[in-house]
């Protein structure tokens, strides 16, 4: 099976975005750019394509499955939570999404070229995709999948 392309993707995760009348901020390679110099990374492709296509989501809104993609300015490292300590030390893992107001967040090591993505809501680290380009693919064909 051949898999959409990551501008094709996040083309159609923006298109529903705007179909349900949510509010999100433009992209901006200033922003992504400052982003990248304040943690010193070289982030994913699939994550800076995503972030240059649109801003993330305004505060207080969410997808029909009460997902939230914060902006730039709100993605942070992991510090302090329960299931840190199962998060492998090598990696840098920064919170970007979140589910029902916060019921739990989702973490994408943003040191690696293709920034898995986990779940933390719990005492444990539980795995969503093996890299962010599998996350955008698997929320735009059903958000739903992720929960």
């Amino acid at each position: 099976m051949r898999l959409s392309p990551i501008p094709f993707v996040v083309a159609r995760i923006v298109d529903s975005w705007k179909a349900l009348g949510l509010e999100f901020g433009p992209g901006c390679e200033e922003q992504v750019t400052r982003f990248k110099r304040l943690h010193d990374l070289e982030l994913p492709s699939a994550f800076e394509m995503f972030y240059l296509a649109q801003g993330g989501m305004s505060g207080g809104a969410t997808d029909e499955k009460l997902l939230r993609f914060w902006p730039l300015i709100e993605i942070r490292p992991v510090r302090d939570h329960p299931s840190l300590e199962h998060l492998p030390s090598s990696r840098r893992y920064f919170e970007f999404m979140d589910w029902s107001i916060w019921a739990h967040t989702y973490a994408v090591d943003l040191a690696s070229a293709e920034g898995d993505v986990v779940l933390l809501g719990g005492p444990r680290v539980i795995p969503v995709a093996g890299s962010f380009a599998e996350l955008l693919r698997l929320y735009a064909n059903n958000p739903a999948d992720l929960l």
